[in-house]
């Protein structure tokens, strides 16, 4: 059996959207080094739509560890959209590393 570990960007007042726009402030060496041991310690990495469109494109030309390491991973997206004509189903893909 496999552990599940979740780790999400959330502040004390429950905001989880759009991170980029607010961590940065909160987000020091202590939190990146952490949050990249995580990263190493793990084998697979489930992600939203959102969060999989956003690291997308970093990925792909890594830089850093914390994205190298992103790279590598294999990874898996939720497809999972909210009924409603003002959303399309996201495509089913998975992107593996080479």
């Amino acid at each position: 059996m496999r552990n599940l570990i979740v780790s999400s960007l959330v502040s004390l007042d429950g905001i989880h959207g759009d991170p980029q726009s607010w961590v940065g402030d909160f987000f020091d060496q202590q939190a990146a080094e952490e949050s990249l041991a995580v990263l190493l310690d793990s084998d697979a990495m489930l992600m939203g739509r959102n969060t999989y469109d956003y690291f997308a494109p970093r990925w792909s030309s890594p830089s850093g560890p914390y994205l190298e390491r992103i790279y590598q991973m294999r990874k898996q997206r939720d497809h999972a959209v909210p009924p409603g004509p003002a959303h399309e189903p996201a495509p089913r893909r998975r992107h593996r590393a080479p």
